[in-house]
């Protein structure tokens, strides 16, 4: 396929992410993965030999991305599809979520499947608003669909900051979702992220003749 062009320029695109942290930008892609309905999302690092960080992949069993709607998702900017979807692990509304590599890393390439098609691409840095998509397979295998993104090039990011910060982050930022929905789970080069530090407690309350149950979680 031909290259496509976003109707906005590179440094459009990155005054949008100015005030993100590396570790706020990779929750971005796990959210994005919770958004196209994934159950399960892994996290994968490759250490070099100095301690710095070669790759990190992130991914999911989610819907996967329709090559033939592009027009009304990767195409856009400031704009999504989900901006008119409520539900807890909505948060991908702007369409910018995926831009958010470039706080930590050189080049991000997907690979995405919905199922009927896969096809990948690569964004690069230094051309934010350029894409080009190739197709890899036409026919999948009947329901199996996700998305994989690889980041390289990785900068501000080492074995110890990943580990002190990025980590910790993550358990911050999503515990609460593993809690409250126990089909949905993240793990971290194998290991699913820790839970034990909250707890989950169900109360039944009635207002006005109305019975509600109300999940609340809470730290441990």
């Amino acid at each position: 396929m031909n290259a496509r062009y976003l109707k906005t320029t590179d440094q459009s695109i990155k005054s949008q992410i100015t005030n993100i942290s590396p570790e706020q930008a990779i929750s971005e892609y796990i959210w994005n993965g919770f958004d196209a309905n994934a159950k399960r999302i892994s996290i994968t690092t490759e250490i070099n030999a100095i301690q710095g960080m070669s790759s990190i992949t992130i991914l999911d069993d989610g819907d996967g991305i329709d090559i033939d709607d592009l027009d009304n998702t990767l195409d856009l900017f400031l704009d999504s599809k989900k901006k008119n979807i409520s539900k807890p692990t909505t948060r991908g509304k702007k369409g910018r979520g995926r831009f958010s590599f470039i706080k930590f890393c050189e080049k991000a390439t997907w690979e995405t499947s919905n199922g009927k098609k896969s096809f990948e691409f690569t964004i690069d840095s230094g051309r934010l608003s350029q894409y080009e998509p190739k197709i890899s397979h036409l026919d999948c295998e009947p329901q199996k669909t996700g998305t994989t993104v690889r980041f390289e090039h990785i900068k501000k990011i080492d074995f110890n900051y990943f580990n002190d910060t990025i980590v910790p982050y993550l358990k911050n930022e999503f515990t609460w979702l593993l809690i409250s929905n126990k089909t949905l789970d993240i793990s971290i080069n194998g290991l699913s992220l820790e839970r034990s530090k909250f707890n989950n407690l169900l109360v039944t309350e009635t207002i006005s003749d109305f019975t509600f149950d109300i999940n609340s979680i809470f730290l441990g």
